[in-house]
């Protein structure tokens, strides 16, 4: 399964997962902490995108310094990088190191979306137990109608 179909089926279960909660909202606290963790979630990634973007070329740096010393080891540390034999592949190296950082980025969003999900599942089980307190007393005010006996009148 590609990266982009794996984005989709997971857009369409976060979304699945908001509306199914959007259709449990009753109270406006409810409403004010569903708002909330989804403007929070928003920023987040915003400032994720922002982030790698302005830090692009520098993660760039240090994903080739990572690569470099995972391949030459201790050479890389008494020279410089045009001085080791064989001479590693420019254009590879940038391809290699682009794939990283992005991945490290991919990761960061998919963490940042994960914790919404959590965060709206944590709302949910606030809704649940407070729905079930509403259906429980209910039952019993129910049962308190329902005397068996003689009446009182």
């Amino acid at each position: 399964m590609s990266e982009s179909t794996a984005d989709a089926i997971h857009q369409a279960y976060r979304q699945a997962k908001r509306e199914h909660l959007m259709n449990h909202l009753h109270h406006e606290a409810d409403y004010y902490r569903f708002n909330a963790i989804e403007a929070d979630a928003r920023q987040r990634i915003a400032d994720e995108k922002q982030d790698w973007q302005d830090s692009y070329y520098g993660r760039l740096a240090e994903a080739r310094e990572v690569i470099l010393r995972e391949t030459y080891g201790d050479k890389l540390e008494a020279s410089k990088l045009e001085d080791i034999r064989p001479a590693p592949d420019r254009q590879a190296l940038d391809v290699k190191a682009d794939q990283l950082i992005r991945a490290d980025h991919h990761k960061r969003l998919t963490a940042i979306r994960q914790d919404e999900l959590d965060q709206y599942e944590e709302l949910r089980d606030v809704i649940r137990k407070r729905d079930r307190l509403k259906d429980f007393a209910k039952a019993e005010f129910t049962q308190t109608q329902k005397r068996s006996g003689p009446s009182r009148s």
